[in-house]
């Protein structure tokens, strides 16, 4: 995939670049409301044997967002969303708790 930053175009190598991989999931996921044929495109393209660890920073981020927001309703449940945090701890060293 070809990515114009104003500076020339930046080619994503699926084929060598693992970061690359996960970028267009990303692309995919975000484009499939809007664009269905496109993301049903990358789904066909996209291979689904990646290290899952790969994803861990923006899955933390986004876990540690949502647990923000949750936190500040009035059901919020400290000890499920533990739950969470220790399950995806699983995935990676990482602590997210």
């Amino acid at each position: 995939m070809f990515i114009d930053l104003g500076k020339g175009r930046y080619v994503l190598d699926t084929n060598k670049d693992p970061y690359a991989m996960i970028a267009m999931e990303c692309y995919r996921d975000v484009c499939s409301a809007e664009k269905p044929w496109l993301a049903s495109s990358l789904v066909q393209q996209l291979d689904n044997n990646i290290d899952l660890s790969l994803y861990m920073p923006t899955l933390y981020r986004l876990f540690q967002n949502g647990r923000r927001l949750a936190e500040q309703t009035p059901n919020f449940n400290a000890d499920a969303w533990q739950q969470v945090a220790t399950f995806l701890s699983s995935f990676d060293k990482q602590k997210i708790a």
